[in-house]
């Protein structure tokens, strides 16, 4: 690695670190916030996608829980996240078609592998409460996402605490993350909607199917009354609907119920920066968070050009 890697240096030679006014700082040469005036400290300036062999190696995935289990194993722990709340033993046994102790006994191997939370339910005559399981959230059952998981946490928090308006800041950051990873899909030309519904696929928010959504009159985040948005429609030459659809899962549960003025208001925007990319009206997209028991809802609207004879 090369040795000028922030290195405190002293104040620059004559001619050496001084620069001429309206002149970039040299490419080596950045001034040292934080130190006494006239310091700077030394690093290597990267143009983008050169790094010249710079750094350290990717680190290697960590090994992953979920993918290490039998289909049987799979099965209970898939039909165990169809509950909103937690469920015996008993009622999942019965849900699977398989014995209460076969069932058992996978839930407790889940349990050890950190993918199935345990909670005690209230107490009902003599005896003790039974044991409830549910699905543990994928930032705390998943290595690849606890880290990140609590950077986001970290990083929402200090936005809140410095930013001015947190929630459109946010929204911005959110615009061009979506637009960022929509790059890379297979769909990334498709109308906004559908492109939306594969990236929400993609970030880990299990959409439901298109047949069990709803679809409503158009309306926007902003307020916009249907009949307006209908209005903004016509001017444009388009008809309009929203397709209501649930998100069953959230990537970053943890942080979003922790600061739900920023992580939500990412996720939001990563649908708009998709309808604003393919230049479709943003009106009638809205995202109500935790709108449900088990899902917070997305309002996709499909945006249909008129064509006149």
């Amino acid at each position: 690695m090369p040795d000028q890697v922030a290195r405190p240096v002293g104040p620059p030679r004559a001619g050496a670190g001084r620069r001429p006014p309206g002149e970039p700082y040299p490419n080596l040469l950045r001034p040292a916030h934080g130190l006494p005036r006239g310091f700077y400290y030394t690093c290597p300036v990267i143009k983008d996608g050169d790094h010249r062999g710079l750094g350290p190696r990717p680190a290697a995935p960590g090994q992953d829980p979920a993918t290490q289990m039998s289909r049987a194993r799979a099965s209970v722990l898939e039909q165990l996240g169809r509950h909103n709340e937690p469920t015996t033993v008993t009622a999942l046994a019965a849900e699977c078609g398989q014995h209460t102790n076969t069932v058992r006994e996978h839930l407790d191997a889940l349990a050890a592998a950190g993918l199935v939370l345990r909670t005690s339910g209230k107490a009902q005559g003599r005896g003790r409460p039974a044991i409830r399981y549910a699905v543990a959230p994928p930032e705390i059952s998943r290595p690849q996402l606890r880290e990140y998981a609590s950077l986001a946490i970290a990083l929402a928090a200090h936005l809140e605490r410095t930013s001015p308006d947190p929630r459109g800041f946010a929204l911005e950051a959110g615009r061009h993350w979506g637009n960022e990873v929509a790059s890379k899909l297979a769909s990334s030309d498709a109308p906004a909607a559908g492109s939306s519904r594969e990236l929400l696929e993609q970030l880990g928010f299990d959409p439901e199917p298109p047949e069990e959504s709803t679809w409503l009159p158009v309306r926007s985040t902003t307020g916009t009354t249907a009949p307006e948005a209908h209005a903004v429609a016509e001017a444009r030459g388009e008809s309009a609907e929203v397709e209501r659809v649930r998100l069953r899962q959230c990537p970053l549960l943890d942080a979003a119920r922790r600061h739900p003025d920023v992580v939500c208001q990412v996720h939001l925007g990563a649908v708009l920066g998709r309808y604003e990319a393919r230049g479709e009206s943003t009106v009638g997209v809205r995202l109500e968070p935790f709108a449900e028991p088990g899902a917070c809802l997305i309002y996709l609207p499909r945006h249909v050009e008129r064509h006149h004879p």
